[in-house]
């Protein structure tokens, strides 16, 4: 009789362990905070991944310092192995990680060439600025950038701005109507019509296109002769060795299931 119990109760063990969910391989990805807007790239992959069985926990920078700067921060404080992967540093600052090691060789994930957004409607064609030189006068107080200490997008006006329009630092900080600390903010500024142009990506026209046709008559991108491009990138953090998941989870983020999420949700 015992052992007859014994029997059975080994065989209901056996079978809650098969019954037993399997725990999910869990990873930190360091990213930008535009990334994890509501709606955005960021619920798309949070979601594929716990499907292929990868639990992702995002991190974003909430200083001063960006992306770069808090993984030279994690790097002092002996903390660079908490993060798996990086998400989203854009090409001078992945070189700039990639040469003080705080990160491992990664890849591109998406590209874009930067651009002013402008509403006609507040802003008719015939006062647009025809060239970088005419910027200074025509979009004086009329144009909505980020800080280019806290925004990749910020630092890349700041570095066009007075090597294509000429401008003194002084001037680039003058010529705005107003400043703001991440692109988010100041997109929604620019649509609450703050102001009726923005610094932004040339994706930001193609979105209203696919998206919202009231607004894509009045929301184009202002034709200057030439606007740079940016890459961001995906890779592993540094002194992790590279985790079998945090590989996978790159190989994801590169993969058409994601790709293709990419010029609906996160438009660079």
């Amino acid at each position: 009789m015992k052992k007859e119990f014994l029997k059975s109760t080994l065989a209901a063990l056996l079978f809650l362990v098969f019954l037993a969910p399997t725990a999910q391989a869990k990873i930190t990805v360091l990213t930008y905070s535009s990334l994890l807007d509501k709606g955005g790239l960021g619920e798309d992959i949070k979601k594929i991944a716990a499907d292929k069985g990868i639990q992702v926990e995002f991190s974003s920078s909430k200083d001063f310092s960006g992306m770069l700067g808090t993984l030279r921060r994690l790097k002092r404080d002996l903390k660079l192995s908490s993060i798996d992967v990086v998400l989203g540093l854009n090409e001078s600052n992945y070189k700039t990680a990639l040469k003080e090691g705080l990160i491992e060789e990664g890849a591109p994930f998406e590209e874009a060439t930067y651009s002013i957004l402008v509403n006609t409607e507040n802003f008719p064609k015939k006062n647009w600025p025809k060239n970088w030189n005419e910027v200074k006068t025509k979009l004086a107080g009329k144009l909505l950038i980020q800080d280019p200490r806290t925004s990749e997008v910020g630092l890349a006006w700041l570095l066009n701005a007075t090597s294509l329009s000429n401008l003194t630092l002084a001037e680039a900080k003058s010529l705005p109507k107003k400043v703001f600390p991440t692109w988010s903010s100041s997109f929604k500024a620019f649509e609450s019509d703050l102001a009726p142009a923005v610094w932004t990506y040339s994706t930001s026209a193609a979105y209203y296109r696919c998206t919202d046709d009231a607004k894509a008559k009045n929301y184009e991108n202002l034709p200057l002769p030439f606007y740079p491009k940016d890459k961001n990138f995906v890779s592993v953090g540094a002194k992790k060795e590279g985790s079998k998941e945090a590989k996978a989870f790159i190989k994801l983020v590169l993969s058409k299931e994601i790709q293709s999420e990419i010029w609906q949700k996160n438009w660079m």
